[in-house]
């Protein structure tokens, strides 16, 4: 756990910026939790990190279920039945993560790497 910097497979409640349509005019953002992938300090970003949207509401999408009755979901900091969307991923400053939740556990993040395997042979 950092806290100050994310680092990969840790919750953080972030400032999610919108590109399309739906974005008010006066603020493109959007307050929400979201699961970090990783940094890009290898590609030559030190201070942006990859991180993938997460929400309560269920869609049709590759997701990954996040279930309060799951072991390791307390450790989260999510509050309630939660979709780790893999394909709504966003390249964010570390300034964009605004408080440390949590972390997910093992079979999780053994989870997400499948769904985003599977994603991306389609």
């Amino acid at each position: 756990m950092s806290a100050t910097r994310p680092e990969a497979w840790e919750v953080w409640w972030v400032r999610w910026w919108h590109e399309d349509a739906h974005a008010p005019e006066d603020d493109p953002s959007k307050q929400r939790f979201a699961l970090c992938l990783g940094d890009l300090s290898g590609l030559g970003k030190p201070d942006r990190f990859v991180f993938c949207k997460i929400s309560s509401e269920d869609h049709a999408f590759p997701r990954v279920e996040m279930d309060p009755a799951f072991p390791g979901f307390d450790q989260t900091g999510l509050k309630e039945k939660s979709y780790v969307y893999v394909r709504d991923v966003k390249e964010m400053e570390s300034a964009d993560a605004i408080w440390w939740a949590g972390t997910i556990d093992l079979g999780h993040v053994e989870a997400v790497r499948r769904v985003v395997r599977d994603a991306m042979l389609r």
